[in-house]
């Protein structure tokens, strides 16, 4: 299926922030009846929600369209932490901000956040506190490790430009368990306009701009911090850079709350770097070719090792930690199936794939992206569910 998805007009007559504006006393019911017009349901299994505005309105949209659906998405997570982990909802949420200061990393960094948050807490009427907590999955699993991680996100970068075709890919497995499948279209006051995919009540799993795309891997080997930015954050905080140098540099300078490796393209250039909360390093599969890379969730050239692991691997598994690599099946499918000479279909086969015995398309898999750069024109590709059952829907971002 194709939609043709203008990225530099604005698609609706009146945006979603004007009737904010002109309706500040509404409530939240004659909000949803004012906000209808900013949902495309035309593909009833990928939802796009066209949010303009400032941060607040933005949040405040989200919040507003997708109320019921956050309700019960946070529902849902706090019989998780009860009845699998054992935490009482409320007293989970005031140990993770009591023992973080990730908030004022989010003020510091990228303050809009912090109001879009608000906004979505206002929009759905469930408190700031859940809201943040609910947003903080990779904190929850480096930094506390309360929670099993989910041990299975993927991503590939091709850059083909200087040959015949002239395309350069990004593509991911986001491996998440989750229900319904939504794109944010945000159109920000001060900010690039920035499509990403997510899930109710989340800022959003990875995404793209006008320039450039960027997509994330978790590496809760890698220490992290009770005082940096919070991974959804960074990826956010990336896309409003206005191109891939701002935001590389980006993710050099910040402080990261959690060990992430972050993808990144644009038309001409790919590259992957490990982010922890003393270290960035960039990663090459092969260093003398570097036109591609791909990663899945274990570190290949940042050594800021977490206490925790250190103790796993030479306390209980007698291996040396700098010499120690993770045998990771999916990696092994990447060695196999990606080289500077693979195409669209080549990356789809990949992230379809089901080699070993722990596959890159598996249980979790809730998404598949893929995003298309050209000089002039950038497509998306997104399998809204395993993308080995799931037709890629396109949208071509004109």
């Amino acid at each position: 299926m194709k939609i043709i998805y203008p990225l530099l007009a604005i698609l609706l007559g009146v945006s979603c922030s004007e009737t904010n504006t002109q309706n500040n006393n509404l409530n939240s019911k004659e909000y949803e009846k004012e906000y209808v017009n900013c949902i495309d349901s035309s593909n009833k299994n990928l939802r796009i929600l066209r949010l303009t505005g400032t941060s607040y309105e933005i949040g405040l949209q989200h919040g507003t369209l997708l109320k019921d659906e956050i309700n019960e998405s946070i529902e849902n997570w706090k019989m998780q932490l009860k009845e699998q982990y054992e935490y009482y909802p409320e007293d989970f949420i005031k140990l993770i901000l009591d023992s973080t200061d990730y908030i004022s990393a989010i003020k510091n960094s990228t303050p809009g956040l912090l109001d879009e948050l608000k906004g979505i807490s206002d929009g759905s009427e469930i408190e700031l506190e859940t809201i943040l907590v609910y947003n903080f999955i990779d904190e929850i699993w480096t930094n506390f490790h309360l929670i099993n991680p989910v041990d299975h996100c993927t991503a590939i970068a091709v850059n083909n430009h200087e040959k015949s075709d002239s395309i350069v890919l990004l593509g991911a497995n986001i491996d998440y368990p989750q229900k319904g499948y939504y794109i944010l279209d945000i159109q920000h006051n001060d900010f690039p306009r920035i499509l990403t995919p997510t899930f109710p009540g989340y800022l959003g799993a990875n995404g793209l701009n006008k320039e450039f795309g960027i997509t994330v891997n978790s590496l809760w080997d890698l220490n992290g911090s009770f005082d940096g930015l919070p991974a959804v954050c960074v990826v956010r905080g990336a896309l409003m850079q206005p191109d891939f140098k701002s935001a590389t540099d980006f993710l050099k300078n910040i402080k990261h709350a959690s060990g992430l490796n972050y993808t990144l393209a644009d038309n001409h250039q790919v590259l992957s770097i490990e982010c922890s909360a003393n270290a960035k390093e960039i990663y090459w599969p092969n260093p003398e070719n570097r036109t591609y890379t791909y990663h899945t969730n274990d570190p290949r050239v940042n050594k800021d090792f977490s206490d925790r692991y250190i103790q796993l691997v030479e306390g209980e598994m007698k291996k040396n930690i700098s010499t120690w690599e993770f045998h990771c099946d999916r990696l092994q499918s990447l060695n196999e199936r990606i080289t500077s000479n693979s195409n669209l279909q080549d990356i789809k086969d990949a992230l379809s794939s089901k080699d070993y015995k722990v596959p890159i398309c598996n249980e979790d898999t809730w998404i598949s992206t893929i995003v298309e750069f050209r000089k002039n024109e950038t497509k998306l590709y997104i399998s809204p569910g395993k993308p080995d059952s799931t037709e890629y829907i396109t949208i071509e971002i004109e």
